[in-house]
């Protein structure tokens, strides 16, 4: 499955391919036309300093790949730059930043999307997130219930031993019994003890 790539600018996400803005990437970047779709040279500017990163690109370099060497109005870069930070609600210059005396940098995040196929009857492709923290909840989730297994394993284990020690056993020898078998008196030692079955105590005199 093809894994297709979007930036982050700020609160949008960006089509670097299509010069299309989103707010979700669940919008579905790469098929649907409801994004803010960015002017030519908007898209200009941001690919120029897309394609010069990490590096700050000067004011002469910038204006040679927006306006390929024409004879421009030194505010036109300037009012580009203004108007493109306004597209992106970068009031606070953070995305597209300017270095004092160097020129501009951009600022941006790569993330990567799944596309996804729905089932609904005007079905188009969908996109999601990665599934590396689903995957990270399994991998948890499978540890814990090994944990509560060789637990219950152990006890199940101690459990079998103690069956298998009071069945083993051999009864003591020294007890009294009537007729039909019932407990009448233990001696333990040289002291017997009646054995009270209703109240299951022996009651032991010197």
């Amino acid at each position: 499955m093809q894994t297709h790539k979007l930036y982050v600018l700020g609160k949008f996400y960006w089509n670097l391919n299509s010069g299309e803005l989103f707010t979700d990437s669940k919008e579905n970047p790469f098929g649907r036309k409801d994004g803010i779709k960015l002017t030519c040279k908007q898209q200009k500017l941001l690919e120029a300093l897309f394609n010069s990163y990490p590096e700050v690109l000067c004011k002469d370099d910038l204006v040679e790949k927006i306006w390929g060497g024409r004879i421009m109005s030194p505010e036109s870069l300037p009012q580009l730059i203004n108007r493109t930070r306004s597209v992106l609600q970068d009031s606070d210059k953070s995305i597209i930043f300017n270095q004092p005396g160097e020129g501009y940098l951009l600022r941006f995040e790569e993330v990567s999307l799944e596309p996804v196929n729905t089932k609904e009857q005007n079905a188009h492709v969908s996109f999601r997130l990665p599934k590396t923290k689903l995957k990270w909840g399994a991998v948890c989730f499978l540890l814990a219930l090994t944990i509560v297994n060789a637990k219950m394993l152990a006890a199940a284990l101690n459990n079998r031993a103690d069956f298998v020690g009071v069945t083993n056993s051999i009864p003591y020898p020294h007890v009294d019994k009537d007729s039909e078998g019932r407990v009448k008196s233990v001696a333990i030692g040289e002291t017997t003890c009646e054995y009270e079955k209703a109240l299951r105590k022996l009651r032991c005199g010197v």
